[in-house]
């Protein structure tokens, strides 16, 4: 009766219907409460809902219960996160996947997190077995596209692009991230067209963004740049790589005092930013001596 209820509530929980799947936990639950399943879908209920606690104490019950548990150890990751712990969802990835290495789910997660991290080598390794694990996955390929491109490794990262949009032609990541390589390899016409593709496929996108702004910059349409980059600035918190990129087009436009301006401005939203501190040793005009 337990797994029958149990079952049942995983169908109410994929149509939506919270109030009936949560009745149908708890009776789960109460017909066995070592039966760990129920309590990590009573969790999945409140993460829904946003209660949070208590969908921690349900993932612990889950554990506790059963500590070779994978789909609850990842499910306490993701919960982690949501409350802004990153090393503990790291953690909980990490236990899921030495439960099962081919839980795709908690592989992605930590991948992503690793990405965040600024760890691109980890990151790519973990998508390297994520598209073992689920190689007909056309986010695994687009996750290991550009894990590639922030390691330096452009031919993985254009293999990895092109493979993803073989399997999913409608995706904007992968045509970003070759767009990106592209722009890199220094062929300016043909990451404009990636690039301004995956822009209509995804226009909120900063990387997509950020990525065309320079492109267009370097084709010779610098307001088309500014175009992009200026909404992009207008949309939401000022992104300090928008900033330089803008600093940089107004620099080489000889408007230099403006380019200053920008350059602090990004410094002060992130200090340790190489890029924008170099660009401003180079234009920022010296003090001048007291007489």
């Amino acid at each position: 009766m337990a797994i029958r209820h149990n079952a049942l509530g995983v169908e109410d929980l994929a149509r939506g219907r919270l109030d009936e799947a949560e009745a149908k936990f708890r009776l789960a639950t109460e017909y066995n409460d070592t039966f760990a399943e129920p309590w990590n879908n009573l969790g999945l209920v409140a993460m829904r809902r946003g209660r949070l606690h208590a969908a921690e104490r349900y993932f612990q019950k889950a554990i506790s219960t059963n500590d070779d548990f994978s789909e609850a150890w990842n499910n306490a990751g993701v919960l982690a996160l949501r409350r802004g712990d990153a090393e503990r969802a790291e953690r909980s990835f990490r236990r899921a996947i030495s439960i099962n290495p081919g839980f795709a789910n908690a592989r992605a997660n930590l991948a992503r997190i690793l990405v965040g991290r600024g760890d691109a080598r980890a990151a790519r390794d973990e998508y390297r077995m994520l598209c073992a694990v689920a190689p007909t996955s056309p986010e695994a390929h687009a996750g290991l596209a550009w894990s590639a491109y922030l390691a330096g490794d452009d031919s993985e990262a254009m293999n990895a692009a092109n493979r993803a949009l073989e399997l999913d032609p409608s995706a904007a990541e992968p045509l970003r991230v070759r767009g990106q390589v592209r722009l890199r390899r220094g062929d300016v016409p043909g990451a404009l067209l990636d690039l301004e593709e995956a822009k209509h496929r995804a226009p909120d996108d900063v990387e997509v963004s950020l990525s065309l702004a320079v492109a267009r910059a370097l084709s010779g349409d610098a307001p088309g740049a500014l175009a992009v980059l200026g909404a992009l600035l207008d949309s939401g918190p000022r992104e300090p790589r928008a900033l330089f990129v803008l600093a940089s087009i107004q620099s080489a436009e000889g408007r230099v005092d403006e380019a200053v301006t920008l350059l602090h401005e990004a410094l002060r939203a992130r200090p340790s930013y190489p890029e924008a501190r170099a660009l401003l040793s180079r234009i920022e005009p010296a003090p001048t001596p007291n007489p």
